[in-house]
């Protein structure tokens, strides 16, 4: 998601958090370890709602649809996937 903002032309202080405000990145990484249904949506709310409306269909159409392989909410049931440290 990173490089993508990157390449949206979004600016080093968007992306990354500032003392003031959690960042583009921030705000994905809650959206991936979100861990119930309720949280998941939220946190995806917000992260579309701090994207710029061009970018918003991003999170939608390729990232929404991968929810089931990467948010753990799903793959907390997963034996393997379900753990987040190596």
């Amino acid at each position: 998601m990173k490089a993508k903002y990157r390449k949206s032309n979004y600016k080093k202080a968007e992306i990354d958090r500032t003392t003031e405000k959690e960042g583009l990145a921030d705000l994905s990484w809650n959206y991936i370890k979100s861990i119930t249904v309720d949280e998941l949506t939220t946190n995806r709310a917000i992260l579309i709602t701090a994207l710029r409306p061009e970018d918003q269909d991003y999170i939608r159409q390729t990232w929404q649809i991968k929810e089931d392989r990467v948010v753990y909410y799903y793959t907390k049931f997963y034996l393997n996937l379900g753990s987040t440290s190596s």
